[in-house]
């Protein structure tokens, strides 16, 4: 498969992934922001309930794309992140321009860092939703009235608690009890399976920036290692300067003590000596 080919194919998956993800972003902010063709419609899920497509849908098409960017970055013998990184659209970009630079800089903001941000949003507001028991076949302004008659809230009761569920009741994650809209939550399963999901498209966005940027790594680690060394030399030179120094001035300190104690030593007179007066 050609570079020109994963060029087409990242665009794609990437454009996909971006379109997913800022629909589900729109309906967990309340931006009131949907795109043509939204499959997520405003009046089917709540805030906390459009996470429960956003996690699994927008996980895995992150682990694609990153999949595919990491293949294009080993194909790739140019040592620049630009140039390592696909281009959108299959487009010719001269990377010694400034204008190029900026351009796979936004790629790389959109297609890749934001959709990072959105699952790790996507999964810290599924594990901060509430989880209720309701009636199976209840219906609003009727004998079954949709009420709460289990509930399961934040992410310790998710993650680790597993309350008993009485017969006749369904688990919906974050309903909407006056249309009885809601998705069905499955206990310890659910919360586990899209924590995984969320670690994993992290990892694999980690995985094939490491493979973009490991020229500029390796770069990176070689001028420090040369400015260490440098520095490694210099400090040589000024330790062995330093005890050369040292080393003369104690022997200068040593021979000017030897000097003041041979004139504080008294004359000894030699024996059988006599002194002949004139």
């Amino acid at each position: 498969m050609s570079q020109s080919t994963l060029n087409k194919i990242w665009s794609f998956l990437s454009v996909l992934l971006l379109y997913l993800c800022l629909n589900v972003w729109s309906i967990t902010q309340q931006w009131q922001l949907s795109f043509p063709g939204n499959p997520f419609k405003t009046e089917s899920v709540t805030p906390y309930g459009a996470t429960i497509y956003g996690v699994p849908i927008c996980g895995m098409l992150l682990v694609l794309v990153s999949i595919v960017t990491r293949i294009y970055a080993l194909r790739s013998p140019k040592t620049r992140w630009e140039s390592r990184f696909p281009r959108f659209g299959d487009f010719e970009l001269n990377i010694a321009q400034g204008d190029a630079k900026a351009f796979q800089i936004i790629m790389l903001f959109l297609f890749l860092l934001l959709p990072t941000a959105g699952v790790i949003h996507f999964q810290s507001t599924f594990l901060s939703g509430t989880v209720c028991g309701v009636p199976k076949n209840c219906k609003p302004d009727t004998a079954v009235p949709c009420t709460c008659r289990v509930r399961i809230s934040g992410w310790h009761a998710m993650l680790f608690e597993s309350p008993a569920v009485p017969p006749g009741i369904v688990l919906k994650y974050d309903p909407n009890m006056a249309k009885d809209v809601g998705p069905e939550f499955i206990q310890l399963w659910q919360p586990w399976t899209y924590l995984f999901i969320a670690l994993v498209s992290v990892c694999a966005v980690i995985w094939c920036a490491v493979a973009v940027f490991q020229p500029e790594l390796h770069r990176v680690r070689r001028n420090q290692k040369d400015a260490s060394s440098h520095q490694n030399r210099i400090g040589t030179g000024v330790t062995w300067i330093s005890d050369f120094w040292r080393s003369t001035a104690r022997l200068v300190s040593l021979k000017f003590l030897h000097l003041i104690e041979m004139t504080r030593r008294p004359l000894r007179s030699v024996p059988g000596a006599t002194v002949k007066m004139a």
